[in-house]
């Protein structure tokens, strides 16, 4: 359990790297420092984002759109685009159909990743 514990927290810490480079790559530094600040003032802070998938995600739609006469889908292609940086990080490859359900790929990501790292260590 404790080593799941472990490889559960190396598992956020490689996903808020992949965001934050991300997201500084595609958007700049100021206006991911503005999705951030948006983000702790509505949803949560940075940290939490491993957590709360599903609020980031809704966070990036309220801000860039999503097909709606907004930025046609940058929420989504910025959460592809994270997705694979993410997958490439941990040694996988990026495989999902597109567009992704984030939240829903990040989590079986994690699953595959902490048996991927349970098996090793055994």
């Amino acid at each position: 359990m404790v080593q799941n514990a472990k490889f559960s927290n190396r598992f956020d810490e490689l996903l808020l790297l992949a965001v934050d480079e991300t997201m500084k790559y595609v958007m700049g530094e100021r206006n991911t420092t503005i999705i951030y600040r948006y983000l702790e003032s509505k949803y949560c802070n940075k940290e939490e984002i491993p957590q709360k998938l599903e609020f980031f995600s809704s966070a990036l739609r309220d801000l860039i759109g999503n097909n709606r006469g907004q930025m046609l889908g940058a929420a989504s292609i910025l959460e592809q685009t994270i997705a694979e940086a993410f997958a490439r990080k941990i040694g996988r490859s990026f495989e999902a159909p597109r567009p992704i359900n984030f939240p829903e790929y990040i989590k079986e990501l994690k699953q595959k990743y902490i048996q991927k790292q349970s098996v090793k260590d055994s």
